[in-house]
């Protein structure tokens, strides 16, 4: 399961990425590019930013995954009003979340390595 922002992708030189990344933090998840956190805010261009809101995600039942998934959002323009509903995974890895507002009480992740939500900057959360 991914929300993400980010539009770096395909047809990057592999090397060079894993350098980059390797320096300034981040990962890379199939061809897609994520920086690192601490990525500064870009301008915000009004009908031109990236904005994913008010996304409800129900009845989703996952086992056996390597992450429970990614919710990424952009430093200049969060990810807002993501609800999970009876969602239950259990997978490897946990939930990762970045700038992003997303209502996690009807979600239930069982991960094995580590905490079932990674939380980076920008992750806000409701919950019950």
């Amino acid at each position: 399961m991914v929300f993400s922002t980010y539009y770096e992708s395909a047809g990057y030189d592999e090397t060079a990425v894993a350098d980059r990344l390797s320096a300034q933090g981040g990962f890379v998840l199939g061809h897609q590019i994520y920086p690192a956190d601490s990525e500064a805010p870009q301008p915000y261009v009004a009908n031109s930013t990236p904005w994913i809101r008010n996304v409800r995600v129900e009845g989703l039942t996952a086992t056996g995954a390597d992450r429970a998934g990614i919710v990424v959002g952009l430093p200049e323009r969060s990810i807002e009003g993501l609800t999970f509903r009876n969602v239950r995974i259990r997978s490897r890895r946990g939930l990762l979340v970045r700038n992003a507002a997303i209502d996690t009480r009807g979600l239930r992740i069982t991960s094995a390595d580590g905490p079932p939500v990674i939380e980076e900057r920008g992750a806000r959360f409701s919950r019950r």
